[in-house]
Order: structure tokens, then sequence, then C-alpha cells
């Protein structure tokens, strides 16, 4: 990558000298009819000229390559198996975790998001929870309830940072901006 960066930059201030008519104009030139002679006449200068262009196709496609695997394998967990491969759908885990949310006190929804980390996976979930509980304690029941759903998906897999960003406060028993009745009156 480096290396690409490099030649890259060599090109752009080849083309900046060309361009502006800077007097190094005039020695480039100069090396470069020396080189194309040299090329010409020397097998030695035509084999280091094709390798070093082979050497740069290969590092442009193994970037590509690489960058075009990274992205179709970001959607998955690869896990270790006596028996082979064993890949995990990041969705099926974040819809279960979903499903797990719900079920949790204080917590009214729960959007997990599972992303790649510079140091693993890390979870990022957007939670709306219930006004009648407090905050602090709703985060330390959803880590705690998120960790053990993953440990009993994907066995000691850890996935850190848990983080988490409330997103709303719901009010229980409103129903269209206006509080309904939780007694019944009779006539």
């Amino acid at each position: 990558m480096l290396l690409v960066l490099t030649v890259g930059l060599l090109f752009l201030i080849t083309a900046i000298v060309y361009m502006t008519g800077i007097p190094l104009k005039t020695q480039i030139d100069t090396k470069l009819n020396e080189y194309l002679d040299k090329l010409s006449i020397s097998g030695k200068v035509q084999i280091a000229t094709f390798i070093t262009g082979l050497l740069f196709l290969l590092v442009s496609c193994l970037t590509i390559y690489l960058a075009i695997a990274d992205i179709h394998s970001s959607g998955r967990i690869r896990l270790e198996s006596t028996g082979g491969k064993l890949t995990i759908s990041v969705s099926a885990i974040e819809d279960h975790l979903s499903r797990l949310g719900r079920n949790i006190e204080g917590v009214k929804e729960l959007k997990p998001r599972i992303r790649r980390t510079p140091t693993g996976w890390g979870l990022f979930a957007r939670v709306s929870v219930w006004s009648d509980q407090n905050v602090k304690d709703v985060n330390d029941k959803i880590r705690e309830e998120v960790k053990q759903g993953i440990i009993s998906i994907i066995g000691d897999h850890s996935i850190e940072p848990i983080d988490i960003h409330v997103t709303k406060i719901a009010e229980r028993g409103r129903v269209g901006g206006r509080r309904t009745m939780d007694v019944e009156f009779t006539a």
C-alpha cells in the first residue's frame, strides 16, 4: 500500500513539474531520455522494468482483492470448529439480541448492530427505555443480558465493546400523546 502511494506521489510530482514548467523539467527530460536509451539497448534494464511493472500490477490486484474480501466477510463471524468451518451471520445474532432485549425489564426496544472493530467485533445498541426505570440500572441489565446472550449463541467468543446509546425514554400508558386511564369508570 505504501509502495503504491509512493509511486502515485512520484507521478503526481512529475506531472506538476511538467505542467508548471519548473527548471527541473530539463533535468527530468534528460534522465528520462537516458533511461529510454538504456531501455532500448540493455536487456537487464528491460527485464528490471518488466519486473517492476509486474510487481506494481500484482500489488494493485492484491490490494483490490483484500478490500473486496474484507467487505464480503464483514457480515459473518468465523468460529473454530472441530469438524470444519463455522460462520455465523451477524444479522442472525442481531435478531436474537433484539428479541432478547424485549425481555429485559425497563427496555422498550433494543436495536443492536454488530460491527467490525480494530480489535475484533463490537456491539453498538440503540435502546428505548421506559421512564419508570433508572437508565444506569437498565444499562447494566442490558450489558449483562447481551453478554450472556452472545455466550449462549457463539460460546466464549467475545464481542467487545458493548456500547449503548439511549435514543428514547418512553412513558408507559401514553397513547397518541394523551395519557390513558388506568382505572375504568363505570356509569
